[in-house]
Order: structure tokens, then sequence, then C-alpha cells
């Protein structure tokens, strides 16, 4: 696991180099040992955990904050028991092949866990998600794996970390 320096300085070479996009991924769970997941309005039918792009001197805890407040309207307040950066996982675009953001060759995720403590609505970025569910701790694979084969498999161990630190077995 990095430390906030490490992972400071590890960013701020991915955004240098253009290589590899860095990316935040928010593993929440409520009082009902319910984890949250959404599906994307770009891409229907695919689900997977919160995330965004961590931008430009930004850290991964403050870009954690806002991708949540900004996707599901989940404000600092209604979180606790947040995480260090407890893994984290890169995916190849191919070589050499740019995003739009001239990221050329990937993306790389860090993930981050916390427990949800809000009680009203969440309100979604319509561009960015089509819907929100809190799902069991059996469904939230079923649904990573909606995601393409290389995320989902990253998703998929981040998951399994995610379950032995919070003391739940995954199925």
């Amino acid at each position: 696991m990095l430390n906030h320096t490490q992972l400071a300085t590890e960013i701020a070479k991915l955004r240098q180099g253009q290589k590899y996009r860095p990316i935040v991924v928010a593993i929440i769970s409520n009082d009902n040992h319910e984890f949250l997941l959404l599906e994307s309005a770009s891409r229907p039918g695919v689900w997977g955990f919160p995330q965004g792009g961590i931008e430009a001197g930004e850290s991964v805890l403050d870009s954690f904050f806002r991708e949540l407040q900004e996707e599901v309207g989940i404000t600092t307040r209604e979180l606790n028991q947040v995480s260090d950066c407890f893994y984290t996982g890169r995916r190849e675009h191919g070589p050499e092949r740019p995003d739009h953001r001239g990221f050329r060759q990937g993306k790389q995720y860090y993930y981050i866990i916390a427990r949800y403590q809000g009680k009203g609505e969440l309100r979604l970025q319509p561009e960015e998600v089509a819907q929100a569910a809190w799902v069991s701790v059996i469904k939230v694979k079923e649904l990573l794996k909606t995601a393409p084969a290389e995320k989902a498999a990253i998703s998929l161990i981040a998951w399994e970390k995610a379950m032995v630190i919070l003391g739940k077995i995954p199925k």
C-alpha cells in the first residue's frame, strides 16, 4: 500500500507522461451490508463502482470525495471509515492509442473503501450515471462482470481484497 506522498508522486508521473490516466474508484457500503454500483449512461448495461479521473494537482482522496459528490450527490459528511488506497490496477488500451484526454496507453485505477451513513436519496449525474443500486455482496460480482473483460478483472480483484479488509467472505 502506498502512502499519500508516494501516491501523489506516482500520479504526477502518470499525468506528466500522459501514458496512463489516473482514476479513483470508490467501494461504498451501507448499514444494510450492500454496496453502491452505478450503470454507465454512455454504455447501457455496464455496471461498476463509482469512479472518475484524478485531476492535475488533486489527491486521490480529494478526487474520491469530488467524484462521489458529482456522480451521486454523496457528501463527505455522509461517509465514514474511509480507507487509504488499498489496491491499484492498470488497464491497457493498446500500444500508443490516445484517449480523448491524450493518455496514450490506458488507465491506472486507485481503489478506496468507505461506509455511507447518509439517509437521503442519491442525486445522479445523468450524463454519466443511468442508474444507481445498492446491491448485496452476492450480486456485486455478477454486475461487475458486465464491464469489458480487463476492467472487470481489475474490479473483481479489488472487490475480493475489499471483502478481506471488511472481514467478509465473497460468494
